[in-house]
């Protein structure tokens, strides 16, 4: 069981501090030691992951009610469900292991091209610079076709950097976030042969 957020996490103004205001293995192909590896998982829990992030809706609960959240599971459960107040990004800190494991819930996108919105959230992340990351993408924000598209494209920016020579993560976490575990499966699976035409491999794993 994860430590409780309470009383061990601060939270950040990710405006001013964030730059926006072989267990078993599914592979289809042959693969190199550098692609880039996404392992699909229905917990945070016991995953050494350093950075999540999560889509939060408009709701009623206020960013304490997350920072009161027993786990990591639950608050981006509880942010993706229940939603919160307010429009702006926010970031939990935990530095109870030793190493600070950040927490970054975005509000969902109802305006902007996605491109552009997941493009801001990217460059937020990529001034923490974490070399892996979980993804918490919520049944209630985005459905298949939106999973797959916000994916895809969230892993084209993780392949190309922002102003670095090679990618960001070493290795991505994908809740399965209310999915199905086919459903995700079948989303990463059609996501791989997408980008093995474009000459860019990823590992999936479950």
């Amino acid at each position: 069981m994860q430590q409780g957020f309470e009383n061990k996490h601060e939270v950040i103004d990710s405006l001013e501090l964030l730059g926006l205001g072989k267990s078993q293995a599914a592979q289809q192909y042959d693969t190199s030691e550098d692609d880039l590896e996404c392992h699909l998982k229905h917990s945070t829990e016991n995953i050494d992951c350093n950075f999540w992030l999560g889509i939060y809706s408009n709701g009623k609960l206020d960013a304490k009610d997350i920072i009161n959240s027993e786990s990591t599971d639950i608050a981006l459960k509880k942010a993706s469900e229940e939603g919160l107040r307010g429009s702006d990004p926010i970031l939990f800190s935990n530095c109870e292991s030793g190493e600070t494991v950040y927490t970054l819930l975005v509000p969902e996108n109802n305006s902007e091209p996605l491109e552009s919105w997941l493009s801001e959230v990217y460059k937020s992340i990529n001034s923490i610079s974490p070399k892996m990351i979980g993804l918490y993408f919520g049944k209630k924000q985005l459905d298949r076709d939106g999973l797959k598209k916000t994916i895809k494209l969230f892993l084209n920016l993780a392949r190309i950097g922002e102003g670095k020579s090679q990618g960001l993560f070493s290795k991505v976490y994908i809740m399965t976030a209310g999915h199905s575990f086919k459903n995700i499966l079948n989303v990463m699976f059609e996501i791989k042969k997408d980008f093995m035409e474009q000459g860019f491999n990823i590992k999936v794993f479950h």
